[in-house]
């Protein structure tokens, strides 16, 4: 879950509303709120693998829960695809270090090998090396923003300032709605409930907690982004989006 909505997203955010993304996080977050909950409570009273397809199946029928399943692998697809080109953007980075030449596509497609085996191999042999992953995610972004109240030229008060919400609440929605995607792994936990010890007490606890830690985390990342970066940093000289990294 934590992984490209907030390695990738932060400009496309700063393009929509300026210097108080984080704030758009938080109220994505609280959009995010309602659906932890149910999928809660669906997952504690019917804890099997397969998540909103078991829950649309034993409720309205398999053709229901057959349309339910279809469109939701269609948007992992997509999502899979959207972090795949994220997590390609920071190999490029480490291979220039390294003085590798090796095209970014193919250093995605084969961590995407990687990762479709180690889900066939079930959770159990995954939980080591998503805990390793996860722990140098939250480990990097601590840094980051630790980092940041050292960095010559933070302004901590950008991010709060009033030119940061001269948009209005529209630009905050629209945001939103854009850093969205960041959460999409908070529900998905419903569907190892069947893997999962005690799911009646494990996997509520587990969604809330997962939900308050990401969205702490990604206010903070962005809010540090926006005090360190100059004003614009986002835009290049004609006004669009700059396609190239900042290392």
């Amino acid at each position: 879950m934590l992984g490209s909505g907030v390695f990738v997203l932060p400009a496309f955010a700063a393009n929509t509303m300026g210097d108080g993304i984080w704030v758009a996080y938080l109220f994505a977050a609280t959009v995010v709120l309602p659906a932890a909950l149910s999928k809660s409570e669906l997952a504690s009273a019917m804890p099997s693998s397969g998540g909103s397809y078991v829950y649309l199946e034993r409720t309205f029928g398999p053709f229901f829960g057959t349309i339910s399943g279809i469109w939701l692998w269609s948007s992992f697809l997509l999502k899979s695809a959207f972090a795949l080109i994220g997590f390609q953007a920071y190999l490029y980075v480490v291979t220039q270090a390294l003085n590798l030449e090796v095209e970014p596509t193919t250093l995605g497609l084969m961590f995407l090998i990687v990762i479709v085996v180690l889900n066939i191999l079930g959770v159990a042999k995954i939980k080591v090396v998503q805990s390793i992953i996860v722990v140098i995610a939250i480990t990097s972004m601590i840094l980051l923003c630790i980092a940041a109240l050292f960095t010559e030229g933070t302004d901590l008060s950008k991010p709060v300032a009033s030119a940061a919400f001269d948009k209005g609440f529209w630009s905050i929605a629209e945001t939103a709605a854009l850093v969205f995607v960041a959460y999409a792994g908070v529900t998905k936990i419903a569907a190892i409930a069947g893997e999962v010890k005690s799911p009646a007490k494990t996997l509520p606890r587990g969604m809330i907690l997962s939900l308050i830690i990401a969205a702490a985390l990604y206010s903070l990342v962005g809010y540090s982004i926006m005090a360190v970066l100059p004003e614009n940093w986002w835009l290049d000289s004609k006004g669009n989006i700059v396609e190239n990294p900042i290392y």
